[in-house]
């Protein structure tokens, strides 16, 4: 004979270890997921037989002039450390912006030279970095001392007038080992996670927070509460009109930024007094003035 109370804690006990097994299974299959992922990302790398181009490169290079220099070795090591590199399907390098709705030429910037960046460089070509708060001669020791003050200061170069910017053709002469294995059985997992929740519930067993709104800006989370509340005042204001054919809806329209008229303040008579009982918060009654 089974008492309620025995059947109630088996229930309960049989969804716990269902549960129990379903996170089991869930952490199995994101490690066999992460491994996966790491095995095609550290895929062979083989050199093509036939490059093809894909895109336009932008780098800089030394002038003809700074090439025959006696230094040229140490203005080809700022350069490496300097140069960023920007790769871009179309010759012009433009790129669609949104908010202005045309295309807008693409910026080439320079790494940024922190203190600790600067430390990995060699000796002889500190001379080319300069700070306008630091006069004197930038050296290792000094460097050191402003990473561990986590300084938050960037160096500027002195021989920018030694380069300039270059176009060249971008090929691709080197390629993974393409593994459809690998990746059909990652889109199989990745659906499974997506249509039992999987990702949702990882991250609640490892203690993360799961938002909806937390990849969105301030500025769009502004904007929804903003629409949010303008629907909901719509709702309490609109006027509904009943005629013979059908309902008519009219809704006001709101003015957001309407400055109130001024209203001058009513005068009271001297002749009366309002008096408020000690009970009440309203007045009760009224005396005359002598």
């Amino acid at each position: 004979m089974i008492y309620k109370n025995e059947k109630q804690s088996l229930k309960q006990r049989s969804r716990q270890q269902t549960k129990t097994d379903g996170d089991k299974k869930l952490l199995s299959l994101m490690r066999e997921y992460r491994r996966l992922q790491e095995g095609v990302r550290n895929a062979q790398v083989i050199k093509l037989s036939h490059p093809y181009q894909r895109g336009w490169i932008r780098h800089y290079r030394l002038t003809k002039k700074a090439s025959r220099r006696k230094n040229a070795h140490q203005l080809k090591a700022v350069m490496d450390i300097v140069d960023c590199p920007r790769i871009c399907r179309n010759k012009k390098f433009t790129e669609w912006c949104g908010r202005n709705k045309r295309k807008v030429p693409i910026p080439h910037k320079f790494h940024p030279l922190t203190p600790y960046s600067l430390l990995k460089a060699p000796n002889e070509i500190l001379k080319y970095f300069h700070h306008p708060q630091l006069g004197c001669d930038l050296t290792k020791a000094q460097l050191r001392r402003l990473a561990l003050m986590h300084w938050g200061g960037l160096f500027e170069i002195d021989c920018l007038h030694h380069f300039t910017l270059v176009i060249e053709p971008w090929f691709v002469t080197h390629q993974k080992v393409d593994m459809p294995e690998l990746k059909s059985r990652i889109a199989e997992l990745e659906a499974y996670f997506e249509n039992n929740n999987g990702w949702h519930r990882f991250h609640h067993l490892h203690g993360y927070s799961w938002k909806w709104h937390a990849n969105l800006s301030r500025y769009e989370k502004r904007k929804r509460i903003d629409e949010r509340e303008i629907q909901e005042a719509l709702q309490e204001d609109s006027i509904t009109i009943s005629e013979q054919k059908g309902t008519t809806k009219i809704v006001p329209f709101l003015f957001l930024f309407q400055i109130p008229a001024f209203t001058p303040r009513p005068t009271i008579s001297p002749q009366f007094i309002a008096v408020s009982c000690p009970r009440r918060n309203n007045p009760c009654h009224s005396l005359p003035t002598t």
